[in-house]
């Protein structure tokens, strides 16, 4: 009897758990786009290089990605949209779990080939206009597209045969 009233506290408190979560972040990407529908869908498609960092603390551990709030990235390369070769776009870090690209110190140098929406202030899917009207506007690249580092984006390369050689 007294395992019964164990089982059944248990279920209650677990049941009243997750009634009680009112939303849960989790990246799960299904099928990568084809390269058209990538760039039939994306209002920009750029060529960039990680210029900077923008950190709001020091690295704590290994893993950590919470100290940069953004990264700096000079266009190299534009392949639709209305950015120029040259212009310095602000990126938005991802937190891990909502599928947007993270970034670290390390990646200073690194190039992408990017497949983007239109810049957010705030959060692209939580985006809160009332709260974010004072925030820089910020592109945010998500990981289950065909965006990519430029080593690992051979099949964009090919059919953009101009597309800037890696060094």
């Amino acid at each position: 009897m007294r395992m019964q009233r164990v089982a059944f506290v248990i279920f209650c408190g677990s049941l009243f758990l997750i009634c009680a979560v009112q939303s849960a972040i989790a990246c799960s990407c299904g099928p990568k786009p084809t390269l058209l529908d990538s760039f039939e869908s994306s209002n920009l498609i750029i060529a960039t290089k990680l210029i900077s960092v923008e950190k709001t603390r020091e690295k704590e551990r290994e893993y950590d990605i919470g100290y940069i709030s953004s990264v700096k990235m000079l266009v190299e390369k534009v392949y639709k949209g209305n950015v120029k070769e040259g212009d310095i776009l602000t990126f938005g870090q991802g937190g891990g779990a909502d599928c947007i690209w993270t970034y670290d110190e390390d990646s200073v140098g690194s190039r992408y080939l990017f497949y983007l929406g239109l810049p957010t202030k705030g959060h692209p899917f939580f985006n809160d206009e009332e709260s974010n009207s004072e925030k820089e506007p910020m592109y945010h690249a998500v990981a289950c597209g065909r965006s990519n580092g430029l080593t690992g984006a051979a099949a964009d390369r090919n059919y953009a045969p101009d597309y800037p050689g890696i060094t």
